[in-house]
């Protein structure tokens, strides 16, 4: 008895308690639910990774992966599974140094990778902290979802800088970002942290220019220099700049719209201080160009990426607006029937865009508004700015000067889908604002006739994509999916917001609950035989490995911390293969490359080593099994599933056969 009455006092304490009160209908209840999710996930090592794709690679498709929780391996996200993971694993077994030597003669990892390194600069890439103090696939675990986690809140407290007080309509909204296409089948830090560090660069941007105190507006200007140096050090041009414009655009906006709000006393003090954080963000960064700018300038020098141009104009405006058919693409055989398989899913992936739809109720909301109080929305207009200048970006070309002042003419126009879709956020968020404000309200028969206006609209798109790629879809599916934005539309017209944007969360959770798969631990690439044969050999002999077997192993040697002269190389070692060129070839090997060896298996003639373009990010070296080029590289082991026949290398000696269910690999040693 006693026991059952003081646990009812606990319970009444905590019901009656204030301060839980305030925390459940505060702010950070959906923070704090999202940090248990964050580390439940880390502490049981599940991720997201594709590298389950090793599993039916090694044992066939046959056997099940006892690691596989849910889904399966996207093989196209190879830049995932196949170069980060692996580098990041490469990291560990470097002891994280800087300078990976095991990487050709040896790369520089803090520049074009997204590894943990044990570099100053580390400080700015927050969610590879964990490797320093996590075991290894705690840390991997806690990176993946540390990414979800940041964007997350990013747009949450974003929405409720201009919804103050929306906890439910920003969480719900925040979780429709996270899962929007684009994002899913980018899923990189490039991708996330070029989006979430522009967004608490402007919440952070909002509290510095509200800022009463002094101590406070140097707080938040010392913090908003965190954010800048994190988001430049990305270094990922293509998707950075189309979100930079996104911030610009709007702390133009949002300052137009608040400086009869601010004392201008004030105003002009938190500007310096913002202006400082500028200055100090941007020392930073110059010290760490000023250490890198050999590398810097040997990747501005490539064959590719190299200093690309684009030009503007020739995007599909039909695939602009497909993005309601985002569920079939994850579809591998249906993707590939899209525009005859001249893309892949993740190329093909967009955000889906509301936008376009919302834009004339937006115009007309704001127009009703001016006429009543004269007062322009600037950030709506600053939004409407941007969104006519990426769009004549797309679809016009000859803007040479438009994209040198924009800096666009360094984004491929496909990768400026990421700045759309930023846009896409912030202009949803703006709608909802200036509409929950205005007594105006569509009439049902009126919401009812436009979003009819949006089903012909699709109906039309579909059936166009139909008609042109009749195995992307079928009648089924190009009249299924003309329905749900008119559906969302509908609802925002008629100002059931909770409702739009639970209809869109459900639409963008349709759209990519098959993308990226629940996988638990690293051991398909930690633990297999194939590694531990490699590490076991390694032990006594520090010579290096090549592999003649493509790129699903091109990583493995240097992945378990041995020299390779296979594997990817995020940018060229020109001294490297200069020696093995007879001609001018720079051209072929100056580039981002995955490098593989084609060794030649015919013992009745004798090859001359050549460099060849599989692709463009593809280099394959054609050479002798015994060439001096490898003993000029110290190159002393073979991986290969292909064994020698007598004759066909005389310097070769078998040491170690790996055997798996469907493959079976020996590792010579050429000497």
């Amino acid at each position: 008895m006693n026991f059952k009455k003081n646990l009812n006092n606990i319970i009444s304490n905590i019901r009656n308690s204030k301060r839980l009160h305030r925390f459940l209908n505060g702010i950070w209840l959906f923070p704090a639910i999202l940090t248990v999710i964050l580390i439940t996930l880390s502490a049981l090592q599940i991720n997201g990774s594709s590298m389950g794709a090793y599993y039916n690679y090694f044992y066939g498709s046959q056997h099940s992966d006892p690691a596989l929780i849910a889904g399966k391996p996207q093989s196209i996200r190879g830049d995932e599974w196949l170069v980060n993971t692996q580098r990041t694993i490469a990291q560990k077994n470097d002891n994280f140094d800087s300078v990976n030597k095991n990487i050709g003669n040896g790369e520089d990892e803090t520049l074009m990778s997204d590894v943990p390194t044990n570099n100053w600069s580390a400080i700015f890439k927050p969610h590879n902290l964990g490797f320093f103090v996590l075991s290894f696939d705690n840390a991997f675990a806690l990176r993946w979802w540390i990414m979800s986690y940041l964007l997350v809140l990013g747009c949450y407290f974003f929405i409720l800088v201009l919804l103050p007080g929306k906890r439910l309509l920003a969480s719900l909204l925040s979780l429709a970002m996270l899962l929007s296409p684009f994002i899913q089948w980018w899923y990189l830090y490039g991708t996330l942290g070029s989006i979430y560090y522009c967004l608490f660069g402007a919440v952070v941007f909002t509290k510095l220019i509200h800022s009463k105190k002094r101590i406070h507006a140097s707080l938040w200007a010392i913090l908003l220099a965190y954010i800048a140096t994190c988001f430049i050090l990305i270094l990922y041009p293509p998707f950075q700049i189309p979100c930079a414009l996104v911030l610009v655009m709007f702390a133009i906006g949002y300052l137009l719209d608040n400086k009869k709000h601010v004392d201008k006393k004030k105003l002009r003090r938190n500007l310096i201080y913002f202006m400082g954080s500028i200055i100090l963000s941007t020392s930073v960064v110059g010290l760490f160009v000023y250490q890198k700018y050999d590398i810097i300038k040997t990747i501005q020098n490539t064959s590719y990426p190299g200093q690309r141009i684009i030009k503007s104009g020739g995007y599909n405006a039909e695939h602009l607006l497909s993005s309601n058919l985002s569920p079939v693409f994850q579809s591998g055989k249906r993707a590939n029937a899209y525009l005859s398989g001249n893309t892949n899913q993740s190329e093909s992936s967009n955000f889906i865009l509301l936008m376009p739809f919302l834009f004339i109720p937006a115009i007309y909301i704001s127009y009703k508004k001016y006429r009543k109080d004269k007062k322009i929305n600037y950030l709506l207009l600053s939004s409407i700015a941007l969104l006519t200048i990426m769009l004549a970006w797309l679809f016009i070309p000859g803007l040479d000067v438009l994209g040198k002042l924009t800096l666009l003419d360094k984004v491929p126009l496909e990768r400026l889908l990421i700045g759309l879709g930023l846009l896409n956020f912030i202009f949803i968020t703006i709608f909802i604002k200036i509409y929950n404000q205005s007594k105006e309200r569509f009439s049902i028969s009126l919401s009812v006739i436009y979003s009819l206006l949006i089903v012909i609209l699709y109906l039309i798109i579909d059936f166009n994509v139909m008609i042109k790629f009749p195995n992307f879809i079928g009648y089924k599916y190009a009249i299924i999916f003309s329905l749900p934005f008119a559906m969302i539309i509908y609802c925002f017209m008629r100002k059931h917001f909770k409702a739009a944007i639970c209809g869109l969360l459900l639409f963008a959770l349709l759209s990519t609950f098959h993308i990226n798969p629940i996988y638990q631990g690293t051991a398909i690439l930690t633990q297999t035989p194939l590694s531990q044969a490699i590490q076991d050999i390694g032990k006594s002999n520090n010579k290096k490995w090549i592999s003649d077997d493509g790129i699903m192993i091109e990583n493995f040697a240097t992945m378990n911390g041995k020299g390779s002269l296979t594997g990817v190389y995020m940018y060229p070692q020109l001294e490297l293969w200069k020696s093995m060129s007879n001609t001018n070839q720079e051209y072929i090997y100056n580039r981002y490359a995955h490098v593989n060896f084609n060794l030649d298996r015919n013992k009745d003639e004798i090859i001359k080593p050549s460099l060849v373009l599989a692709n463009r990010d593809q280099l394959n070296v054609i050479i002798e099994p015994c060439d001096i080029f490898f003993t000029k590289n110290n190159v002393g082991f073979l991986i290969t599933s292909k064994q020698f026949n007598d004759g066909e290398a005389s310097c070769a000696s078998l040491i170690r056969t790996v055997k798996y269910p469907s493959m079976t690999f020996y590792i010579y040693n050429l000497n």
